[in-house]
């Protein structure tokens, strides 16, 4: 069908054709974008109702008007010079796309604008001005702000996050080297928060939380960030830092303020703060220099909690050294270096072991045999303790499986110690399932160790794995009582079934009326609830003696065995089947 032209299609509707200037420019003006134009020498010809709108121009203002009014930089910090408007760059020849301006109209709020320009030419190129489109995006700047500003900070306290930190690490140590002046970053990690939040609740472990942010602000200098890095860790960078002694200053602040009680709704709650110190003297980087602040709060840690460490060389040395020995004991667990030794546990009465204790050893192939001393502690802080707490376990249901095969049906159970890290895979239950049913060993044949400090951290999701492996016979002990953080409420709560003295009671008891307190108030205990209690650590014959008087259970220590190798400790539980209990050993050594 042929096109009609616009004067026929008119005829045919009866509405006349309009004029073109008079369509042109009432299409302008109910365009939803802004439009300005100007002619070869700069002067303003037209601006449409949406601009003149935007740039607070009445419609009877002379069009050059919308010359005069402010414009800023897409950051609204910096005013933009006349010679780098869209509309001046447009006249100088220039095609402009999506550049964003800020109006700055007195008495209004600030509007974004993104605008597009492009020079106007004649037939032969002559240029005749310019053309400047635009569209409001003042609301999509401000959500795509909330966005960066939900993305940047922690959702719980409202603090930067680890990206705006290391952002902002990055800045300050730009302008320390631009300055030649010094900063701080310092590490801080809540000591007992896992403790709290385990025992009041994850609610009361927010507020907890959101308390330690109010805190640490208050310590804050002019031009100081506190962060919230993630779960307990915070972080604190402080520009300026004369020297090492005012960024010290800095770090006892935040150690004592966060030594105080914190009252929640669940009652006081006590914390302490490991903090790391790290200065901007060697580090080029945000990433190396908060690593810097992480090894020496782990040092703190180390050293006992509630402390600060500044980072030095030996800090680093220490860290590589941690490193090292972990990338060997990974490779150590794949050839299969590592070895389990059974300490017996015995009737305090009879002597007969009742149950044997798994330890680890690490057969290291240039060190000789390494003692958990040397190695657990820089495992336990890594992910490496999952897999070997896995093997650990596997292997102690092996080893207690040969007993049964050996020994028969009065084989003694096997104790195995349980890592925090192996409680927050969430998997403890499948895996004790799985090794029990590898090696065909009865649920009653094993007896699961956590610490007091565990016991203070367990959800509902673990308590109900707790529950399960008790349904198929498994027993629970708690190990180290009297030295963490549970109550006896958290205790109760448990499908607990053993109770174990702390050697470090155990070896004070004839001299420390407060350690002797200790172990008749967990025998005490143990008697009331019905549970057996254990005492570690029995070296002396006075040792026992007080033990048994006090009516404790059962006990294990170098008394009657130390630690042996598999096959050792199989030939003396076969000769205790003929003398009737453990003899009692002269202890030469500890």
């Amino acid at each position: 069908m042929p096109q009609q032209r616009p004067e026929a299609r008119a005829a045919t509707t009866g509405t006349p054709a309009p004029a073109a200037p008079a369509f042109l420019h009432a299409l302008l003006e109910t365009l939803p974008v802004g439009v300005i134009t100007a002619g070869a020498d700069g002067a303003v010809t037209a601006v449409n109702a949406a601009a003149r709108q935007w740039f607070g121009l009445a419609p009877d203002t002379d069009a050059q008007a919308v010359l005069d009014v402010p414009l800023r930089d897409g950051d609204a910090r910096t005013a933009l010079p006349a010679q780098r408007t869209p509309l001046a760059r447009a006249l100088a020849g220039e095609c402009v796309e999506d550049a964003d301006v800020v109006l700055a109209v007195p008495g209004q709020a600030l509007r974004a604008l993104r605008c597009s320009a492009r020079p106007v030419t004649g037939d032969g190129g002559s240029p005749l001005g310019a053309l400047v489109t635009m569209t409001d995006v003042s609301e999509r700047l401000a959500l795509e702000e909330q966005l960066r500003e939900v993305a940047l900070r922690d959702a719980l306290t409202g603090l930067p996050n680890r990206t705006l930190l290391l952002d902002r690490v990055q800045h300050a140590l730009s302008t320390a080297r631009r300055d030649d002046s010094r900063l701080a970053l310092l590490s801080c990690d809540l000591d007992g928060f896992k403790e709290v939040n385990g025992a009041a609740g994850h609610a009361a472990g927010d507020a907890l939380l959101r308390e330690v942010a109010t805190r640490l602000q208050r310590v804050l200098r002019p031009g100081d960030t506190v962060a919230r890095l993630g779960g307990d860790e915070f972080a604190l960078l402080c520009p300026d830092i004369t020297d090492e002694n005012d960024a010290r200053a800095i770090a006892d602040r935040v150690v004592s303020i966060l030594a105080e009680p914190f009252q929640l709704p669940s009652g006081a709650h006590l914390l302490g703060v490991s903090v790391g110190l790290a200065l901007s003297t060697r580090a080029t980087t945000a990433e190396l220099l908060l690593g810097e602040a992480d090894d020496a709060m782990y040092t703190a840690k180390r050293s006992g909690k509630g402390r600060s460490h500044l980072f030095d060389v030996e800090v680093r040395a220490a860290a590589i050294r941690a490193s090292a020995l972990l990338a060997e004991a990974a490779a150590g667990l794949e050839r299969e270096e590592f070895v389990l030794y059974g300490q017996p546990v015995v009737d305090i009465v009879t002597g007969r072991a009742t149950a044997v204790e798994t330890l680890i050893r690490w057969q290291h192939p240039t060190r000789g045999l390494l003692f958990p001393g040397a190695f657990l502690e820089t495992v336990e802080h890594s992910w490496l303790m999952i897999p070997l707490g896995r093997w650990v376990l596997d292997a102690s249901c092996r080893m207690a499986a040969g007993w049964l095969e050996t020994l028969g049906p009065d084989a003694p159970a096997v104790h195995v110690n349980v890592s925090g890290r192996q409680l927050e895979t969430g998997t403890l239950a499948a895996d004790v399932e799985a090794a029990l049913e590898r090696h065909g060993l009865p649920g009653r044949n094993l007896v699961v160790e956590l610490t007091e400090t565990h016991v203070a951290v367990i959800d509902d999701a673990l308590r109900a794995d707790l529950a399960r492996l008790r349904a198929r016979g498994v027993r629970l002990a708690v190990d180290d009582l009297g030295t963490g953080y549970s109550a006896l409420t958290s205790i109760t709560e448990l499908p607990v079934d053993v109770l174990k003295v702390d050697r470090s009671f155990v070896r004070d008891i004839a001299d420390d009326p407060s350690a002797a307190a200790v172990v008749r108030a967990v025998i005490g205990i143990g008697g009331a609830l019905g549970l057996s209690v254990v005492a570690e650590g029995v070296e002396t014959a006075g040792q026992q003696d007080f033990l048994r008087r006090h009516g404790c259970d059962s006990a294990q220590g170098f008394l009657w065995s130390p630690a042996r190798p598999d096959a050792e400790l199989v030939e003396l539980l076969r000769s205790q089947g003929v003398s009737g209990g453990l003899a009692e050993q002269e202890v030469v050594a500890s």
